[in-house]
């Protein structure tokens, strides 16, 4: 099963909490913000270990999905 949050992006950076999964996991977009084509590197804290994150970009701009690794943790670019 796959977690899903919905990302703002109009920030540079953003970080998103949240309150719906055990633990208050957080994903981090840095940049939050780019130039076409450029690639946003997600960083997940606080997953559930070993999961599938899906990340979905509103407008038809993609996603990507991730797994959190033992620690709950994720880095994508």
């Amino acid at each position: 099963m796959a977690t899903t949050l919905p990302v703002p992006t109009t920030a540079p950076r953003l970080v998103i909490p949240s309150t719906t999964l055990p633990g208050s996991p957080t994903l981090t977009l840095l940049p939050g913000v780019g130039p076409p084509g450029f690639v946003t590197r997600a960083i997940g804290e606080g997953f559930p270990a070993n999961t599938l994150i899906a990340l979905r970009w509103q407008g038809g701009y993609g996603g990507v999905t991730a797994r959190s690794g033992p620690d709950g943790s994720f880095d994508v670019p």
